[in-house]
């Protein structure tokens, strides 16, 4: 593949950017099928994914590379990474930033929140670390990058803990440590979304949409016009897998005690037809020169 695009080349003035979080590489080429302009890559959904493992900072850098690697090795779409705290102090965020550039990862996310005590991203944070320690992370990951067109967006935690106004001042920190976008997590009311949206002009702003009660719904549209930018779905493809996986199972065993009442067992010729694209069987099996289609 050729190497991904950035961010930085795609037009965020006219609609925002449908991130999607991919959590292999049949679900980051799913997404470049669908006509979307980028991916995410959360640590939830690809931890899950890879190693049946919550998000709770149990897995480092390697762990998440090899996940990224899969998936930037089948598209050329730019992918924004959960970068977490950076997986250690400022030399671990050095390599981190080093390790994504030079896999072709678009732009990464650096948070405060405190290792010991990380929660997921649909869950209140519990602490954040003090600000002269993300600020000097975010200036050694500037520092290091080879391309501006590599994003680095400060992500802060601390909306739960002290509210939007102390996001705010920690966010406008970030910008003057060099971060070229933010990432308040953690918002609970449209009110809030507003403020933040419009508190920081033309930079670029990431809003994370979970799908779950207790979240703003705002729709894309909506949230472009508060001033977001980058608009990640974390749950949107692995959550309906899980669901239909699970099901799937539930039919087959359905038939195990042979009354007779379950269905013969049929693959939707759709979703064959799907997986036969998002693999390019035709491309593969033309290369020896083999009939297209497949079973």
């Amino acid at each position: 593949m050729s190497s991904p695009r950035s961010f930085a080349a795609l037009d965020r003035t006219s609609q925002p950017l449908i991130l999607p979080a991919a959590h292999d590489a049949l679900s980051a080429r799913l997404i470049e099928m669908a006509g979307l302009e980028g991916f995410s890559v959360a640590g939830s959904s690809l931890l899950a994914a890879r190693y049946a493992l919550p998000d709770l900072g149990m897995t480092g850098l390697a762990d998440i590379g090899a996940g990224v690697r899969d998936m930037l090795s089948v598209t050329d779409l730019p992918c924004l990474v959960d970068g977490d705290n950076g997986y250690g102090d400022v030399k671990a965020v050095v390599r981190m930033v080093e390790t994504y550039e030079a896999l072709g990862v678009a732009a990464v996310t650096i948070e405060d929140q405190e290792a010991p005590v990380k929660r997921p991203g649909q869950e209140a944070a519990l602490a954040v670390c003090e600000e002269d320690v993300i600020l000097a992370k975010l200036r050694a990951a500037v520092q290091v990058r080879r391309s501006r067109d590599f994003w680095i967006i400060g992500r802060t935690d601390i909306y739960a803990l002290a509210g939007v106004d102390a996001a705010l001042r920690r966010a406008e920190a970030y910008l003057l440590a060099g971060a070229d976008g933010l990432f308040v997590a953690g918002i609970r009311t449209d009110e809030d979304l507003w403020r933040v949206g419009q508190a920081f002009g033309n930079v670029p702003l990431v809003a994370v949409q979970y799908g779950t009660a207790g979240w703003p719904t705002m729709n894309p549209a909506e949230l472009h016009a508060a001033g977001f930018d980058l608009i990640i779905y974390p749950h949107a493809m692995l959550a309906p897998a899980c669901l239909a996986m699970q099901n799937a199972l539930a039919e087959l065993t359905a038939g195990i005690a042979g009354d007779g009442a379950a269905a013969p067992y049929r693959v939707d010729p759709a979703a064959r037809a799907t997986i036969n694209a998002a693999t390019r069987l035709e491309h593969w099996q033309d290369l020896n020169g083999l009939p297209g289609g497949g079973r």
